[in-house]
């Protein structure tokens, strides 16, 4: 009956906690770290990624990324090939890696540095078995980058491309069309 009555006031406990949490975050407060460690909402955040029911960057973009990850314009090219995943992807991608890039400014006091924060997040971010050096080195560029996925580059948009940009343009345009051709004929396949 004791052991009984302690668990209950355990759950108890837990319950009332959720409920001030939840009243919380429906007013915008921030969490007192009290209640969670920064351990404990990186693991709820770790266990939302692996959850996901396709990764951020689904394996069938994997070709494209690794296309663009060749190319001597890479940064710019991996912006771009962002532009290409469904909505709903590209807009929790910029988010979460905009989270991350905050986190890796704080490195003194976490410990997280931009390498050591991609090698726990970028293989559920982007899976790829055969890859993974280069998967993580993609995932690395794009939080680098993460304030600006999702835009369309100035260089797209200019009236007037430099003759750089052009050739920019033109050998992601050959990747892209590869790439959809690809996806199309896998799509009739099955």
């Amino acid at each position: 009956m004791l052991i009984q009555r302690a668990f209950l006031r355990n759950v108890e406990v837990i319950r009332n906690k959720k409920v001030a949490v939840l009243q919380m975050i429906m007013h915008d407060q921030c969490l007192p770290l009290d209640i969670y460690s920064p351990i404990d909402i990186a693991m709820v955040i770790l266990k939302y990624l692996k959850r996901l029911p396709t990764p951020l960057i689904p394996s069938t973009y994997d070709e494209l990324f690794f296309s663009c990850y060749e190319l001597n314009e890479r940064e710019e090219a991996l912006l771009i090939a962002c532009l290409l995943l469904p909505t709903v992807h590209i807009n929790v991608l910029a988010y979460t890696l905009q989270f991350f890039d905050e986190i890796t400014k704080h490195q003194a006091s976490n410990q997280m540095d931009l390498d050591t924060l991609v090698n726990n997040v970028g293989p559920l971010i982007m899976p790829s078995i055969n890859k993974k050096a280069t998967a993580n080195s993609i995932v690395k560029i794009l939080i680098f980058r993460s304030d600006i996925i999702g835009m369309i580059p100035e260089a797209m948009t200019a009236k007037s491309p430099l003759r750089k940009n052009q050739t920019i343009c033109q050998k992601l345009t050959s990747i892209f069309v590869n790439f959809n051709i690809r996806r199309r004929f896998e799509e009739n396949k099955s």
